[in-house]
């Protein structure tokens, strides 16, 4: 955290690999715009397909997390769909995201909206910069001011977000202001949502005059309030967890699509393969069978997945005598990590196993998930299962 600090203080530029970032939950996650991903576009990467437009004389260059968006100052912005996905109404949300103004050429610089001037209903919610300091305005509803001054050539962290009616406005990972009357629905607009700029009364092009001129990355909106502790993830991006495989350990692979079923319990369930992950968006357990290398000691079992509009619940691990279908001894609990670039179950120090036990052949790893209750569109996609052997 020092280090990082300290960049932002002297205005050097803030780079960091991929290896670096710090990730939150992707639960209730609408849309993540990163330059990194596909450069030279504005692909949303949170794989709900809100992908925008690169307006006027917009580039990418080097951001916060290899590459960002660099706005000209002259109309350039990102455009956007109108959504759902921008219509908070009264519930909870968070947007946030990595700015460093280079001028400021009017007396406002629009951020980010989903906002038409004069478009009476059409103005939901906007971010603007006056006089250094960031407003967040809900047309009437609320609003929040960031007391510190955004500087130029500088990387900020910003966040706001509405929890149960109360709104809070974060700078690198702090937070500036909060407003705890904040319940009121907010307008359902249904113009453009334009990061750098705010729409005109036309309701098609950008009002000219006071876009951005400066950079933005890796911005993010939530359906959901993020935790003071997931807001200084964001703004403090850590080195992650990355549970790569241990010096003098050989690796087995094991795609969830062709090694995992769901159990027929209670509810039908739902689940396919999915472009290499296996997808579950009915049912309760899900079973994955693997083979035993006999005698050889496991070290640590990595089971890679992605939540959407849903929580992860919980994975166990252990032995099972499977073609007598026996309960599996051993039983563990799997951890879940969430601080790295994917969600991720672990365990550590399985042990050694033989394939056959008191006269029962073939025994295999087995790895059981528990679910939530699904509901709307949410789904949960698994990828692999890494099983790490000691060296012999």
């Amino acid at each position: 955290m020092k280090r990082i600090i300290s960049l932002l203080l002297t205005g050097l530029p803030l780079v960091f690999a991929n290896n670096a970032i710090a990730n939150v939950s992707s639960e209730a996650l609408q849309a993540h715009w990163s330059g990194s991903i596909i450069p030279g576009s504005a692909r949303d990467v949170s794989l709900n397909a809100h992908h925008g437009a690169l307006v006027g004389g917009m580039s990418i260059r080097a951001g916060v997390v290899d590459f960002g968006f660099n706005f000209d100052g002259n109309d350039s912005h990102i455009k956007v769909a109108d959504s759902d996905a921008w219509a908070f109404a009264d519930k909870d949300f968070t947007i946030s995201f990595w700015i460093k103004p280079r001028a400021y050429d009017s007396s406002y610089t629009r951020v980010m909206s989903h906002w038409q001037w004069g478009g009476g209903s059409n103005r939901a919610w906007e971010m603007y910069i006056h006089g250094g300091k960031l407003t967040f305005d809900a047309a009437g509803a609320f609003s929040l001011k960031t007391s510190s001054t955004l500087s130029t050539d500088q990387w900020h962290h910003v966040t706001v977000s509405r929890s149960n009616g109360v709104a809070k406005v974060y700078v690198n990972g702090l937070v500036e202001d909060t407003n705890v009357n904040a319940s009121a629905t907010l307008n359902n607009s249904s113009t453009y949502m334009l990061i750098g700029a705010v729409i005109g009364t036309d309701g098609v092009n950008a009002h000219s005059g006071d876009t951005l001129n400066g950079e933005m990355d890796e911005i993010r909106v939530y359906h959901r309030a993020l935790s003071d502790s997931e807001v200084d993830k964001l703004a403090n991006p850590y080195p992650p967890s990355s549970w790569q495989p241990e010096p003098n350990t050989t690796s087995q692979f094991y795609p969830a699509a062709t090694n995992c079923n769901m159990e027929d319990f209670v509810l039908t369930p739902k689940a396919h393969a999915y472009r290499g992950s296996y997808e579950v968006s009915q049912g309760k357990i899900m079973t994955c069978n693997l083979p035993i290398n006999p005698g050889k000691f496991i070290e640590r079992v990595v089971f890679d997945h992605r939540v959407h509009e849903m929580a992860s619940k919980s994975c166990r691990i252990g032995v099972i005598n499977a073609a007598y279908g026996s309960t599996a001894t051993n039983t563990n609990p799997m951890t879940l990590s969430t601080d790295g670039m994917i969600d991720v179950w672990v365990y550590e120090d399985l042990g050694a196993w033989d394939a056959y036990s008191n006269g029962h052949p073939h025994n295999t790893i087995v790895v059981t998930c528990d679910h939530e209750t699904f509901t709307g569109e949410s789904w949960v996609r698994y990828g692999v299962i890494r099983v790490d052997y000691a060296a012999q």
